[in-house]
C-alpha cells in the first residue's frame, strides 16, 4: 500500500521513467518541475545530495523549495535544518508557508554534525519522511582545526611582540577526514531509513590551476563518492525591475535566472541541466521557469528570447500572450498542472530522442 508521501509525489510530478535505475527508488518532490525531471523524480529517499556552487546562487532557497513543497503536501513531513553558517534570513512562512526548524544549538564542528545526524538516525521511526539539511559545510570546523586555531593565535602574538614573520600554515585535512569518517558510519543507515541528507557547499577557487575545473569545495573528496545526487548552480543573469513613481525611474535587482546542473546522479541520468528564475520576494519562480522552457526562449547560454504571441489553446483561437500575461492566465485560471504535464510530455518527448535505439544485449 502506497504511503500519503508516495501518493503526493506521483500527484505533484510523474517524471519520464528512468529505464537504467532501479524502480523501487522512492523521492522526495524537490517543489520544482524541471529539477525533478533533472533529478529523475527529485531528491532521493534514504540518499545524500550536495548542492553545490559560488554565493548568492539560491543554494538555500532551492533547498527550502523542497521543504515548502513536501510540508505544504504531505502532514508527515518533518524537516531539521542544521544552520552552521549561522546566516539563515529568509522568510520561510511568507514565502512557503512553513517554519524553520533551526536545530539548536547548530552544528559548530564536523563531530557536532556527525552527532545530530546520529541522533536523528536513532530517533527515527518506521518510513518516517524527514529532510536534514546542512547550510552549509563550509561553516564547520573540527577539534583539529581549533586546536591549530589557539596555537597558531599564541605564535601570532609572540610574533607581534617579538616582530618577527608567524610562518602560519592552513591545514584543512581534519574536515576532510571528519567527513570521511562520518559516511563510512552512517551511509548504510541513512540507505535504510527515509531520511534524505542535503548538504550545501561553496565553491573555492583553485588556485594557480590553468586547465581542468578552476573551482573546487571544502571538506575533501567525501561527498564526491557518498552523494549520489550533486547539482551546481551558477548565475547565468542577473533579473532588475524597473519602476516610475511621480516621474522618478528607479531600478532594483530582484532576482537571479540560474542553471542548475546535475553533475552525478545514481537516482536518474548524470548532466541534466535547466534554468530557474530566483525571485527574492517570492522563491523559485517555478510557473516562469516552465514557460521558458516550454516555448525555447531561453539560448543554451542563457540569453533571453522575448515571449511574444504565445499561445496556449492548441486550437490557435485564444490570444497571444507576452510571458507575464500567460503566468497571470495560468495562475488566474489554476492551470499550473496543466503547464507541468505539458513540460514533462515535452521532456519526455526529448529524452526519447536522445535514447540509444539498440537491440538488448541480454
Amino acid at each position: 500500500m502506497k504511503s500519503e508521501s508516495d501518493k503526493i509525489a506521483e500527484q505533484a510530478i510523474s517524471p519520464p521513467p528512468q529505464r537504467t535505475t532501479r524502480k523501487d527508488i522512492k523521492f522526495y518532490p524537490s517543489g520544482i518541475t524541471l529539477l525533478n525531471l533533472c533529478l529523475g523524480g527529485g531528491w532521493g529517499k534514504g540518499y545524500v545530495s550536495n548542492i553545490v556552487g559560488w554565493e548568492s546562487t539560491g543554494k538555500t532557497m532551492v533547498a527550502c523549495e523542497a521543504l515548502g513543497f513536501n510540508h505544504n503536501n504531505n502532514s508527515k513531513f518533518s524537516h531539521k535544518f542544521d544552520n552552521s553558517e549561522s546566516g539563515f534570513t529568509l522568510d520561510t512562512k511568507y514565502l512557503w508557508n512553513f517554519d524553520i526548524n533551526l536545530i539548536e544549538p547548530r552544528s559548530e564542528k564536523v563531530e557536532h554534525f556527525m552527532f545530530n545526524v546520529e541522533e536523528t538516525l536513532k530517533k527515527l521511526k518506521n518510513d518516517q519522511d524527514i529532510i536534514y539539511i546542512l547550510d552549509s559545510l563550509d561553516g564547520l570546523s573540527d577539534d583539529r582545526e581549533e586546536k591549530k586555531h589557539k596555537e597558531d593565535m599564541k605564535k601570532i602574538k609572540k610574533s607581534i611582540e617579538e616582530d618577527t614573520e608567524s610562518n602560519i600554515k592552513n591545514d584543512y585535512s581534519g574536515k576532510a577526514k571528519g567527513m570521511s569518517q562520518f559516511f563510512r558510519q552512517n551511509n548504510a543507515n541513512i540507505n535504510k531509513s527515509n531520511l534524505h541528507l542535503m548538504i550545501t557547499s561553496q565553491f573555492r577557487d583553485k588556485i594557480g590551476v590553468l586547465f581542468g575545473k578552476k573551482e573546487e569545495r571544502t571538506g575533501g573528496k567525501a561527498l564526491n563518492f557518498y552523494a549520489s545526487q550533486i547539482v551546481e548552480l551558477k548565475i547565468v543573469k542577473k533579473l532588475y525591475s524597473k519602476v516610475t513613481i511621480s516621474g522618478r525611474t528607479e531600478e532594483r535587482k530582484v532576482g537571479n535566472l540560474i542553471k542548475a546542473l546535475v553533475t552525478k546522479n545514481k537516482l536518474g541520468k548524470e548532466f541534466r541541466s535547466c534554468f530557474l528564475f530566483t525571485e527574492y520576494d517570492y522563491g523559485i519562480d517555478n510557473i516562469k521557469s516552465n514557460i521558458y522552457f516550454l516555448y525555447d526562449l531561453i539560448t543554451p547560454e542563457g540569453e533571453l528570447r522575448k515571449g511574444k504571441d504565445l499561445q496556449w489553446n492548441n486550437e490557435g483561437k485564444d490570444k497571444g500572450y507576452t510571458t507575464d500575461s500567460l503566468i497571470k492566465y495560468i495562475e488566474d485560471n489554476n492551470l499550473e498542472g496543466e503547464l507541468e504535464k505539458r513540460v514533462i510530455e515535452l521532456w519526455e518527448k526529448i529524452e526519447d530522442k536522445i535514447m540509444l535505439k539498440r537491440k538488448r544485449k541480454f
